[in-house]
């Protein structure tokens, strides 16, 4: 509903298309966390206006995974780095929907769809966090 209503000509593009990122973000991490519970899954992109919108049958893998790699596409488009001035912490940032897609691409290689060519895509997805420069891992605080 946020992103069918969302009035674009009450916010400058930038930030109407962060908007719109944020939500798309948020709805693609949903869907990825039914579909590694459920699989098959309805899929709804538009609002529930009454009673009989929500009898929908599942929606195939291949359909899902496909709506979710786009809207984690649109969000490391239109998203705000963690350095950026803007950026809000706490909020969905261009990084996480890299890491988030790159987990996705991980969940299609294996069990069901077994479609190892993703294996290439999540490399792609985790390239790009660590070509950013701006994520580094931590050193242990603990002693070996």
């Amino acid at each position: 509903m946020f992103i069918e209503k969302l009035d674009s000509d009450a916010f400058d593009d930038t930030e109407y298309e962060q908007y719109i990122a944020e939500a798309k973000f948020l709805r693609a991490h949903a869907y990825s966390i039914l579909v590694n519970w459920y699989e098959e899954v309805p899929m709804v992109l538009t609002y529930t206006v009454d009673q009989k919108s929500n009898d929908i049958a599942p929606s195939s893998l291949p359909t899902l995974y496909k709506q979710i790699i786009s809207d984690f596409t649109y969000a490391t488009e239109h998203l705000l780095e963690t350095i950026d001035a803007n950026y809000i912490p706490g909020r969905a940032n261009k990084m996480a929907a890299h890491g988030l897609l790159a987990r996705v691409y991980l969940k299609m290689a294996g069990y069901p769809l077994k479609d190892t060519s993703k294996y290439t895509d999540a490399k792609e997805q985790c390239d790009i966090i660590i070509q950013s420069g701006n994520h580094s891992i931590s050193p242990s605080i603990m002693d070996p």
